[in-house]
């Protein structure tokens, strides 16, 4: 082989490889530049990603560019998605439809005492003096899945900014008390 060709080689390769990483970057831009134009979420607000029924992250949005997304969990993890990814995701915006109002969930197993489980997570988002929970606004909702039983309740602030914060605390405090229970099981 001459040397004339291995150097074409060798240029293909190097261009096709620089395009295919352009390729990406430009992707992951111009899906930015989608997002900030639809604004289906801005920074603050209470997300869910899902790929179908699959959730794959839910949180609050903490910085948005051009090409990720940066969502911070309850548990305060901090998930990093590209935005080519988010935007073929199905995106559920908590704060774009319910204010304030977040709904927030917990798994037990089928034999945990559910009555018990639910009069613990009232009490809890009752007591919290940054909740505007009362007990005519609060829901709570039991629902039987494969590996037992969600239990879904809302929980509202008067601000956006405290929010998280509320949630994290809230949801803290009841995985501490309903492991502490005897008769109930966290899954």
């Amino acid at each position: 082989m001459s040397t004339q060709t291995i150097i074409t080689i060798l240029t293909a390769i190097i261009v096709a490889t620089v395009t295919l990483i352009l390729q990406k970057s430009f992707s992951n831009i111009i899906c930015g530049i989608n997002l900030a134009i639809r604004q289906p979420f801005k920074k603050g607000d209470r997300v869910t990603i899902k790929y179908y029924d699959k959730e794959i992250v839910s949180g609050h949005v903490i910085g948005l560019g051009l090409i990720n997304i940066k969502i911070k969990t309850y548990d305060k993890s901090v998930y990093i998605m590209p935005t080519n990814i988010v935007d073929t995701c199905v995106v559920v915006n908590d704060d774009y439809s319910q204010g304030i109002n977040h709904t927030e969930k917990i798994k037990i197993s089928l034999d945990s005492n559910i009555n018990k489980a639910k009069t613990i997570i009232l009490a809890t988002i009752l007591s919290n003096d940054n909740t505007e929970n009362t007990n005519e606004n609060t829901h709570i909702i039991i629902k039987y899945v494969d590996s037992g039983i969600e239990i879904q309740y809302n929980v509202r602030t008067n601000s956006i900014e405290k929010s998280y914060d509320v949630c994290s605390e809230i949801c803290e405090h009841l995985l501490k008390v309903l492991n502490e229970q005897s008769d109930i099981n966290i899954i």
